[in-house]
């Protein structure tokens, strides 16, 4: 997968602002936690482990950026803060400053 450029993401904007009339929002961001069984050379009790899917979707319901890396004893909110999308989202945002655009909790549509 590609990592956006300022002019992916100035166009997702305007996509998200002509076909659902939300402003300033660079896109949709949603966690799945998916479990699955334990391999066999972890010789613990709980046989079941999850880790949680985040992405970010544009206004076409395209993947921009996924992360999969988190386990799921974490909250969502927590999760985000702490992985690789969240921290790109944050250090990132200055490509959007040439249209007084960032992201902001609103624009979180999940």
């Amino acid at each position: 997968m590609p990592t956006p450029t300022q002019t992916t993401w100035l166009q997702i904007v305007d996509d998200l602002w002509d076909l659902w009339n939300f402003p300033n929002c660079t896109g949709a961001i949603d966690g799945k936690h998916v479990k699955f069984q334990a391999p066999p050379k972890f010789s613990i009790t709980n046989t079941v482990f999850s880790v949680v899917l985040l992405a970010l979707v544009d206004a076409r319901y395209k993947f921009t950026v996924v992360d999969i890396e988190s386990y799921a004893r974490n909250s969502n909110g927590g999760i985000f803060a702490h992985s690789k999308l969240g921290k790109y989202l944050e250090t990132h945002l200055g490509i959007l400053a040439c249209r007084n655009i960032m992201l902001s909790p609103s624009c979180y549509c999940g």
